[in-house]
């Protein structure tokens, strides 16, 4: 029987040091900043998944209560 040795965190720490940093900061400039943050900012949004969300034009809302505070009036919707 072979008996391997393993052990997953300095493997894991070996492959994340060797790899590149696709979104890091290396800006100088304004002009690569603004790229840079343009970038990082598209890439948000597609691990997110919210680049193809539709922001609905009426939302339905109903009123449950209203409570008198003094100062102010709370509200609660749904």
């Amino acid at each position: 029987m072979i008996t391997v040795n393993f052990a997953l965190q300095p493997h894991l720490d070996q492959l994340y040091q060797q790899s590149s940093r696709r979104l890091a900061f290396n800006a100088t400039t304004q002009d690569e900043f603004a790229e840079w943050k343009r970038s990082l900012r598209n890439v948000l949004v597609e691990l997110l998944g919210i680049g193809r969300r539709e922001i609905p034009s009426k939302i339905h809302d109903e009123k449950l209560q209203t409570i008198d505070r003094g100062d102010y009036i709370e509200g609660k919707y749904a």
